[in-house]
């Protein structure tokens, strides 16, 4: 899905930068050469153990 989305956004422009908090949407935009910042809010946790 997440490859399919940049394919389409490649048709458009060119990503230079990328932020998200997602470790597998960083490691898609890595595999592709964009450079990438973790920002913070992932949370690995189930959903059933968060407060």
């Amino acid at each position: 899905m997440k490859r399919d989305i940049l394919r389409q956004l490649r048709a458009l422009y060119r990503p230079v930068h990328a932020w998200d908090d997602n470790p597998d949407v960083l490691q898609l935009w890595k595999e592709v050469g964009v450079p990438t910042t973790i920002v913070p809010g992932w949370d690995d946790t189930p959903k059933e153990q968060r407060p």
